[in-house]
């Protein structure tokens, strides 16, 4: 498995500079966001200079594709004043984060091959109904249900499997497919990550804290729906959420840099991208803790 990275041009990528004074949570959260957006482009040119001729290299690009997309999906949240969301986003991100690093750390030599069956298994349920439709019409077929029968024939192609091995494909219970926290493991031994990925299941799932802190608001004897949320009014970036999101993307993006599953063309250019995402890591580590020390003099 290999992903093979032709030319890259980091300098297209400003640099982000960290202010002398972070003494105020404004400047820290602006900050944070520059600085997840410079870390979300350095990884997007690597990308964009890259090409596989593997199923499995496919898969490791596609799924890091997704998590800088997603990224980008969090900042225009951010820059777009709106905090609510990006957490439910945040979970999408640690999922396919923790993919990876089960993908390239386990030993399973049919992981790969489960992940496809896993990922098409919606494929499977879509094609029984549709060809049951067909039976039921006395075999005629409509054009949509052509349609459809084609895409999920492509997509299977792309995997080098064809209909009759996606209606084969077994339940996901049999095929296996570690769940998130068993995969957290593969990134975290100690599982500490987790915490983020829980912590972030209320606006997910709609929790009853999420509820009272984002959605309704106690006026006097009655509750009442909230749409302009104080969260929503008064962060534009909030770091709580873009610096452990950076620290989580580094951590799997890492494992594959680590992993070597990238061929760089110039040996020079995987020094100059690991020095500047080192550089931006020491930047997060500033933001961090600055807006630590914030939150504790706040409480004095």
């Amino acid at each position: 498995m290999k992903i093979y990275c032709n030319l890259l041009s980091l300098d297209r990528i400003p640099k982000v500079g960290i202010p002398d004074l972070l003494n105020d949570f404004n400047v820290v959260d602006h900050t944070s966001w520059d600085v997840m957006k410079e870390f979300l482009f350095v990884y997007q040119i690597l990308l964009e200079s890259s090409t596989t001729n593997t199923t499995e290299g496919r898969i490791i690009l596609g799924m890091m594709v997704r998590v800088i997309k997603i990224g980008k999906s969090v900042l225009h949240l951010s820059g777009a004043h709106i905090h609510y969301g990006q957490n439910g986003l945040g979970r999408l991100i640690y999922e396919s984060c923790v993919t990876i690093a089960w993908l390239l750390g386990s030993s399973d030599k049919l992981r790969f091959e489960n992940y496809i069956k896993n990922g098409l298994l919606n494929e499977k349920r879509l094609l029984k109904r549709i060809e049951e439709d067909i039976d039921n019409n006395n075999g005629v077929k409509l054009p949509i249900q052509e349609r459809m029968i084609s895409s999920v024939e492509y997509t299977a192609k792309e995997a080098n499997l064809t209909l009759k091995d996606v209606r084969e494909i077994p339940s996901a219970k049999k095929i296996g497919i570690p769940n998130v926290y068993e995969r957290t493991k593969f990134l975290d031994p100690s599982c500490g990550l987790y915490l983020l990925y829980r912590n972030m299941s209320g606006e997910t799932h709609g929790s009853f804290h999420e509820l009272v802190r984002y959605n309704t608001e106690r006026k006097e004897n009655f509750i009442e729906a909230e749409f302009h949320c104080s969260a929503e009014e008064s962060i534009a970036s909030d770091s709580r959420v873009t610096l452990p999101l950076i620290i989580l993307i580094n951590k799997s993006f890492s494992e594959v840099l680590k992993d070597n599953v990238f061929d760089f063309n110039n040996s020079s250019d995987k020094e100059l991208l690991v020095a500047r995402i080192r550089n931006i890591m020491k930047n997060v580590s500033k933001l961090d803790a600055a807006h630590e020390r914030l939150l504790q003099d706040q409480k004095l």
